[in-house]
């Protein structure tokens, strides 16, 4: 389970500092949650092609797929999110969901200018 220290934390398993991810087991994570010193790391979701640098049809397509993607990937983890997890998560919700709609943009307009050839 991924956990975000948000203390310092150090033991016989290690050092653990501050704002930095770390992969751990179930039970060590937990332990960590319940004892404050982290929280539950939700990775943000980025969709795999920036709309911005989109210049044809086909590219703009696939960034829009990536993007619509990433946003139901985001939608799925808040729905998971523990409490305390939530605003980050709807964070990355807000973030997938700009991105679409700057995909949808594009490939508006990628379809617009084939419309004019």
């Amino acid at each position: 389970m991924k956990i975000k220290m948000e203390s310092i934390a150090a033991g016989p398993d290690g050092v653990f500092n501050i704002g930095k991810v770390y992969d751990l087991p179930d039970k060590q994570a937990q332990a960590f949650i319940a004892g404050k010193y982290a929280v539950a790391y939700v990775a943000p979701v980025k969709a795999k092609a920036p709309a911005a640098e989109v210049k044809t049809l086909d590219a703009a397509k696939l960034a829009h797929n990536a993007a619509e993607e990433a946003y139901e990937a985001a939608k799925d983890a808040l729905k998971k999110a523990d409490k305390k997890d939530k605003p980050a998560a709807g964070k990355a919700l807000a973030e997938a969901e700009k991105t679409l709609w700057d995909a949808e943009d594009v490939l508006k307009r990628q379809e617009e200018i084939k419309a004019e050839k």
